[in-house]
């Protein structure tokens, strides 16, 4: 999608120059693979900014991230969707308390990987494998009984009901 590449002092004065906000959320690519810059963009922070951090769980937190992040978003990819990814290190994120993992399954077919990967259903969120609306609202009411099912929750992915495949949003 493009971008433009800035330091962490860049970005921190770009936010700095914001009113009214408490919350950082970074998305990918793999925020992760930053860690170092991430470290230092975090510490330029005021301490009362809330920081979410989304990730595939495919690299392994620091514990200077670990101890400034408010809430960890893992979205490990199943079989389906992992494309020569790296192995998951879910391990990593198991033992912190502000983790919730949200996982695009196909639908039942996905569950057995989904229970392997050993999470706490108090924390997992499925959501619909679909990039456009059509396919979303004729596979939600699959993966909402699936939810019901296993005991987990259902996470909407308000991007393809409320743009289709519209990209930039």
């Amino acid at each position: 999608m493009g971008g433009i590449e800035c330091s962490p002092q860049e970005v921190a004065g770009l936010l700095a120059c914001q009113s009214g906000w408490n919350r950082l959320v970074v998305t990918g690519g793999e925020p992760l693979m930053q860690a170092k810059e991430l470290e230092e963009l975090f510490s330029l922070l005021p301490k009362e900014v809330k920081i979410e951090v989304e990730t595939n769980g495919s690299v392994e937190p620091t514990p200077a991230l670990i101890e400034r992040v408010m809430t960890w978003n893992v979205s490990p990819k199943l079989l389906h969707a992992r494309s020569g990814r790296g192995a998951l290190i879910l391990n990593a994120f198991r033992t912190l308390p502000n983790v919730w993992y949200k996982i695009v399954v196909r639908g039942e077919e996905d569950w057995a990987e989904v229970e392997a990967l050993q999470l706490p259903r108090t924390r997992v969120m499925l959501m619909p494998c679909a990039a456009d609306r059509e396919r979303y609202r004729a596979l939600l009411p699959e993966v909402a009984q699936m939810c019901m099912r296993h005991g987990v929750r259902l996470s909407p992915r308000l991007h393809v009901e409320l743009w289709d495949t519209q990209l930039g949003c």
